[in-house]
């Protein structure tokens, strides 16, 4: 199983979320012993599950939850 849990860090600006999101990419593909992937976040995202998938042979479950904590650090600024 492979995380991505973004429940602790402050999301103040995009530019640290950015950098976090990445973190977390760079991890996973650790964690999953799987090349890693460039470009942006999405590509990578979508690197990661393909990538799983091939490796198991399974299909891959992405579970959602706590999404908001990001949303949440900047509420505040519309921008």
């Amino acid at each position: 199983m492979v995380g991505l849990s973004f429940g602790g860090g402050s999301y103040s600006d995009s530019d640290a979320l950015e950098a976090r999101i990445h973190e977390k990419f760079a991890q996973a593909e650790r964690d999953a012993g799987i090349s890693r992937g460039a470009g942006t976040a999405a590509g990578r995202f979508a690197r990661l599950l393909a990538r799983l998938h091939e490796k198991t042979g399974q299909r891959v479950v992405v579970l959602v939850d706590e999404y908001d904590k990001p949303i949440l650090d900047v509420l505040h600024r519309p921008e």
